[in-house]
């Protein structure tokens, strides 16, 4: 797998003119700590991760109380967030409304599960670290949203879809036909950029009409420095990606 670690990064996203001004996004994490405060008195510090193993774990550091909480917390409501505050503060009330809570929101934890059912490990590519990075270079406050290997359907053999934003589940996931020694690393970071742009933009309305690509959108998009190059690449070998996808399709269903 390729270490896209940042001194990689800084090649390869620096050979072409940077924005004039990193992307503006919420804070998410400031946002949840002002709601979670209105629960929980005193100081409190938060680090959210992707870890499968443990959802919620807290210490004390002096008076400041320093919480790990998996990110399907930021999609928590103030009656989960009340109980969570329940939890820390020892009480039993809230544990069974936590328990519920992290059930139903068990299709985000996702690293660590087979990559066929999601992992951001690929055998080339960590989408983790590519999104983190773009968070970086590109974002004014980091970007929380899961990206994965996914599956997809084959549909018409003219066209592939390389890279999609599940807007209900909050989730981005990237054509493993993209996981090839083939395959530039500019190619999927421009794809992986292109559907965080997404989870920034949501869903509007123009005209009454749904829209996923306003004007501000493709503006955006076509920041990222080697646009031009990654499309001309993908068009160029659109037959190689298709021929490659179908192979894997028939691999995994064999």
């Amino acid at each position: 797998m390729d270490q896209l670690r940042f001194s990689f990064f800084r090649r390869l996203l620096q050979p072409g003119p940077r924005p004039a001004a990193p992307i503006p996004s919420p804070d998410p994490r400031q946002e949840w700590l002002e709601r979670f405060r209105r629960h929980h008195g005193g100081p409190v510090e938060v680090v959210f991760h992707d870890n499968a193993s443990t959802m919620v774990s807290s210490r004390r550091r002096g008076k400041v109380l320093c919480l790990r909480l998996h990110n399907m917390f930021f999609q928590a409501d103030e009656t989960v967030l009340s109980a969570l505050s329940d939890f820390l503060r020892g009480a039993r009330g809230g544990n069974q409304l936590l328990d519920l809570f992290i059930e139903s929101h068990r299709h985000l934890i996702l690293i660590g599960r087979p990559r066929s059912c999601g992992s951001s490990v690929g055998r080339r590519f960590d989408l983790l670290q590519i999104r983190d990075a773009l968070n970086r270079f590109y974002f004014a406050n980091p970007v929380i949203v899961p990206v994965v290997w996914g599956r997809f359907r084959l549909g018409r053999r003219r066209s592939i879809r390389l890279g999609s934003y599940a807007f209900g589940e909050q989730v981005i996931r990237i054509h493993p036909a993209l996981d090839q020694d083939f395959v530039p690393a500019y190619v999927v970071v421009g794809v992986v950029y292109h559907e965080m742009l997404h989870h920034v933009f949501g869903e509007q309305k123009v005209g009454g009409r749904r829209s996923i690509h306003p004007p501000e959108f493709n503006i955006l998009d076509e920041r990222y420095v080697h646009f031009a190059r990654s499309s001309d690449w993908v068009r160029q070998n659109l037959r190689r990606l298709l021929n490659s996808g179908k192979a894997r399709h028939q691999r995994e269903h064999s």
